[in-house]
């Protein structure tokens, strides 16, 4: 089963929730034999979720989270199993395409870097990323075995101190380089 989800807390949902939860509902429909929507929502007000489920979208419950990237990767891994595909949007990208795997970014890769603590390790990173295409954790549609993978990268990122604070963007192309890196070990 292919899941299509975002997150959304309530100001999110005014801003491009509803929007995005149409447009997808629309999407959804034209693919209702492999495809299920659903929204990790945080602190939504009671009608809000009501308007969620009234849409035919999977509600996961994030209250109590931090509500950063990492507990969405989280409760992907807890809610969905080996078998699926989970594509996580941000509500401001109103287009799904199932073909594309993450949304290409242009980034200046001195800002990018910029998180990470050592000098050295920032050299390393610039000298890993420069000449790869750089992607945004807009758009995220892989498998359940990638996202258990990265949310263990995750969480090693945020643990290891390698960071000052937590960039989603770094992580990701970063995780990208080492995964490319043991596909090419096989």
């Amino acid at each position: 089963m292919i899941y299509i989800g975002t997150f959304l807390d309530d100001a999110t949902f005014q801003s491009d929730g509803l929007n995005w939860l149409r447009k997808t509902k629309s999407f959804l429909a034209g693919n209702k034999e492999n495809c299920k929507g659903f929204v990790l929502g945080k602190n939504l007000s009671s009608q809000h979720k009501e308007k969620v489920l009234e849409l035919g979208f999977i509600f996961i419950d994030n209250d109590g989270l931090c509500n950063d990237f990492r507990d969405y990767s989280n409760l992907i891994v807890e809610n969905f199993k080996q078998d699926d595909v989970c594509i996580l949007v941000d509500p401001k990208i109103q287009t799904i395409d199932l073909n594309v795997i993450y949304h290409k970014k242009d980034y200046e890769i001195y800002n990018l870097v910029a998180p990470i603590v050592s000098l050295q390790n920032r050299v390393k990173a610039i000298s890993e990323l420069k000449n790869k295409q750089l992607y945004s954790s807009e758009y995220i549609n892989q498998n359940y075995e990638t996202w258990v993978a990265f949310n263990g990268f995750l969480a090693m990122m945020h643990d290891s101190k390698f960071v000052d604070y937590e960039d989603t963007n770094l992580s990701l192309n970063l995780f990208l380089c080492l995964d490319s890196f043991w596909s090419s070990q096989k």
